[in-house]
C-alpha cells in the first residue's frame, strides 16, 4: 500500500467515524474538502489519478513527472493531513 492509498483510507475511516457515508475514493476526497479537512480537493484527485497511472505504467517520463509532483506538491498535502490528525488527537 502506498502513502496516497493509506491517506485516503484513513480519511474514509475518519469520515465514517463522524457519521459520513462515503463509499468511494472520490466521495472521500470531496467530503474531506467540503469539511475543510483537506485544502485542495483537485490536488488530491490528481494524486489518485497519478497513483493509478503509476501502478499500471512503466514509462520513464511519466515516472519522472510523478516524482517531481510528489516532491513539489503531493508531499505537502499529505503533510497537512498528518498535521490535521495530530491536532484531532490532542
Amino acid at each position: 500500500m502506498n502513502i496516497v492509498e493509506l491517506s485516503w483510507k484513513t480519511l474514509k475511516d475518519f469520515l465514517e467515524s463522524k457519521g459520513e457515508n462515503v463509499k468511494f475514493t472520490r466521495d472521500v476526497i470531496k467530503t474531506s474538502f467540503q469539511l475543510e479537512i483537506i485544502d485542495d480537493g483537485e490536488v488530491w484527485l490528481e494524486m489518485l489519478k497519478k497513483r493509478n497511472i503509476m501502478a499500471h505504467t512503466y514509462i520513464e517520463k511519466a515516472f519522472k513527472e510523478s516524482i517531481k509532483q510528489i516532491v513539489n506538491t503531493y508531499y505537502f498535502e499529505i503533510e497537512k493531513l498528518v498535521l490535521f490528525f495530530e491536532k484531532e488527537n490532542e
